[in-house]
């Protein structure tokens, strides 16, 4: 689906379910929607943002070049985000409310200017991701999360390998 900045797609109370799709260009909003999007590109506008009471998947995308890569904007919203590279974009990750959150074995680099920003009271737990940027070891964030122990580029790709072997 190619737009330009002034398209929008628009999921509102329904389910979207995307394999090997790209989005380009314009906004990626999702409300009340049941959504599992897998092996796709958001680029070129703004990345997925999730409102309401979303149940989001997103596993194996390449969400980059947008001004926010993922945005939580629900008190209701679940995510789950794994494989998932978030790059170039201004934010990579911003929360600003959710219910849930599951996101590992992402990679975060080289976003503009954070590469998580949480504006929630709550800390979420960001550990067993890739964070920074690929020359320089160092993560930008604004508010309060749980990093942990951040993994390696080369820790991630493994995880995402060996369940694929046989």
């Amino acid at each position: 689906l190619q737009g330009g900045l002034n398209s929008y797609l628009l999921v509102k109370g329904g389910e979207l379910k995307a394999t090997n799709a790209i989005f380009l260009g314009g906004v990626f909003a999702l409300e009340n929607a049941k959504v599992d999007v897998q092996g796709c590109e958001v680029a070129k506008g703004s990345g997925p943002y999730l409102l309401g009471a979303t149940q989001a998947v997103f596993r194996n995308d390449k969400i980059y070049g947008n001004a926010s890569g993922a945005t939580l904007d629900g008190d209701d919203v679940q995510a789950v985000f794994e494989f998932d590279t978030l790059v170039q974009n201004t934010y990579g990750l911003h929360i600003k409310k959710y219910a849930s959150l599951k996101f590992e074995n992402n990679s975060v680099h080289d976003n503009r200017q954070y590469q998580a920003v949480n504006d929630s009271p709550k800390a979420p737990a960001l550990a067993d991701n890739f964070w920074g940027t690929l020359e320089i070891p160092q993560i930008a964030v604004r508010g309060k999360v749980d990093l942990g122990s951040p993994k390696s580029l080369k820790e991630v790709i493994r995880a995402y390998v060996k369940p694929q072997l046989p």
